[in-house]
C-alpha cells in the first residue's frame, strides 16, 4: 500500500509565520493552487501546495485572511519558483493579491523547448520525464468544502512533489542545448503586470455581426458587456449567469424594433426580456459619448473572407515555420501562439515584434521573419516542380 506522504496544514496565523521563517531563505520552491472559477465573476482560491527542501505544506487559502508572508515569497527574485502551466496560478495570485512573481521556472513551457508538445500536461510530463504514472482523480473537485478529503491531500500534493525532479531534468537539458536564455525570454513574460490584462474587447474584433453593425448598435454592444460585467461583479457571479454569450447578438439586432422584437424571438430568453428590458433600451438609447467612439475605433476588425492567394501564402509561411520548430525540437506553438497566429492570418498589417526581438529570429532566421512581417508583398511562383517566394 502507498505510504501517505508527510505535510505540514497551514489554516492559522501562527503556521503561517512558522512555514515562512522556516523557508524564507531557501533557494526554490514549487507550487501549485487549487480554486474554483464556475459560476463566479472572481475567482475562488481555495488551497496553494508547495514543496521545498524543508517538506510539503498545504495552505489553506479559505480559512486564512492573510497570506502576505507566502505572496513575499513569491515575489522574492532570491527563491527559483517552479510551476506547471504556472500562467493560472499567477494570474489568480495577481487577481486576488496583485502580487507579481520573480524568477520563476514553468516545466509545460521548458518543455517545449526540448521536444516535448506545447501545451503538454502534468500527468504526460511526469510520465515521460520521471516514467510514473499519476491518478488525476481529484481534478474536477470541491475544494471549497471543508475538512479536505484523503484523495485530494494526495493529489494536492502529488501536483507539487515532483516538479522539482522534472525541473533538474529539463534546465539540464535547456543548458545543454543552449536554449535556457531562449526558455527565460518566456518565463519573464509572467513577471510583467501587463501579461494580466484582458482586453474585454478581444472577441468582438473576430465578430461577424460586430463587423456588419451601425455605430449606434456597436455602442450599444460594448455598453451591454460593460453592464454586465458590472453586475456579475456586484453579485460575485459569473457573466453568463447575468447574461449568455448566446442571447447577446438576438438582442443587439433586434433591441431597435422594439420589446415585442425581443419577446417573439424564440432564441432569447422571455423572462430576461421582461426583467431587462427598460435596461436594455436605456443602454441602447443614450447618445454615444467620445469615449465609447473611441473604443469602437479601436476594436481592429478581422475580414470577413481571407484573400485565397493570401490565406495560401499564408499557410506556405506557417509551414516553413513548423519545419523550423520541427528541425530544432521545439514547439511551434512557443513560436506563434495560435492566437498570434490567427490574427497574423486575417489581419496583415499586424506583426507580431517578439518575432523580431526574441530568440524567434534566431530560430527562424532574419529571412523567414522578414517574409511574416512583409507578407503583404510576397508572391508566389510554382514552376517545373520549383516554388519560390518572390518580394517586388
Amino acid at each position: 500500500m502507498k505510504a501517505e506522504p508527510q505535510y505540514t496544514y497551514v489554516d492559522s496565523p501562527e503556521s503561517m509565520l512558522e512555514f515562512y521563517e522556516t523557508n524564507q531563505s531557501i533557494e526554490w520552491m514549487s507550487f501549485d493552487t487549487e480554486f474554483i472559477g464556475e459560476k463566479r465573476f472572481k475567482t475562488l482560491l481555495c488551497l496553494t501546495q508547495v514543496a521545498t527542501i524543508h517538506g510539503i505544506y498545504l495552505i489553506d487559502n479559505i480559512q486564512l485572511d492573510n497570506v502576505d508572508l507566502f505572496l513575499k515569497m513569491i515575489s522574492n527574485p532570491d527563491i527559483l519558483k517552479i510551476t506547471h502551466a504556472g500562467e493560472n496560478d499567477y494570474r489568480v495570485l495577481y487577481n486576488h493579491y496583485q502580487t507579481l512573481p520573480k524568477n520563476i521556472f514553468d516545466i509545460q513551457l521548458a518543455a517545449g523547448f526540448v521536444g516535448h508538445g506545447y501545451p503538454i500536461s502534468f500527468r504526460r510530463l511526469v510520465e515521460l520525464e520521471l516514467n510514473k504514472r499519476l491518478n488525476k482523480g481529484a481534478t474536477v473537485s470541491d475544494w471549497e468544502s471543508r475538512p479536505i478529503n484523503k484523495r485530494q491531500i494526495r493529489y494536492a500534493i502529488d501536483d507539487v512533489i515532483y516538479l522539482k525532479d522534472i525541473y533538474d531534468k529539463l534546465n539540464a537539458n535547456l543548458v545543454e542545448n543552449n536554449r535556457k536564455s531562449w526558455a527565460d525570454t518566456e518565463f519573464q513574460k509572467l513577471e510583467h503586470e501587463e501579461y494580466y490584462h484582458v482586453d474585454k474587447y478581444r472577441k468582438l474584433s473576430g465578430s461577424k455581426l460586430f463587423k456588419e453593425l451601425d455605430m449606434k448598435e456597436k455602442v450599444f454592444y460594448i455598453r451591454l458587456l460593460g453592464w454586465r460585467d458590472k453586475v456579475a461583479e456586484e453579485k460575485n457571479y459569473s457573466r453568463e449567469m447575468i447574461l449568455s454569450d448566446k442571447y447577446l447578438p438576438h438582442i443587439v439586432k433586434n433591441i431597435a424594433s422594439g420589446k415585442n422584437a425581443l419577446l417573439n424571438n424564440r432564441r432569447l430568453n422571455k423572462n430576461i426580456v421582461e426583467r431587462r428590458y427598460e435596461t436594455f433600451k436605456n443602454l441602447y438609447d443614450k447618445p454615444a459619448n467620445e469615449e465609447e467612439k473611441e473604443i469602437v475605433a479601436s476594436i481592429k476588425l478581422a475580414p470577413l473572407k481571407l484573400d485565397p492567394e493570401l490565406e495560401n501564402l499564408f499557410d506556405l509561411l506557417y509551414i516553413m515555420v513548423k519545419m523550423k520548430c520541427q528541425q530544432n525540437n521545439i514547439s511551434p506553438e512557443l513560436v506563434l501562439h495560435r492566437s498570434i497566429l490567427k490574427k497574423m492570418k486575417f489581419d496583415f498589417n499586424y506583426f507580431d515584434e517578439r518575432l523580431e526581438n526574441t530568440w524567434r529570429k534566431d530560430l527562424l532566421g532574419s529571412d523567414l521573419v522578414d517574409w511574416l512581417k512583409r507578407r503583404d508583398r510576397l508572391k508566389i511562383s510554382l514552376q517545373d516542380g520549383v516554388c519560390e517566394i518572390k518580394m517586388p
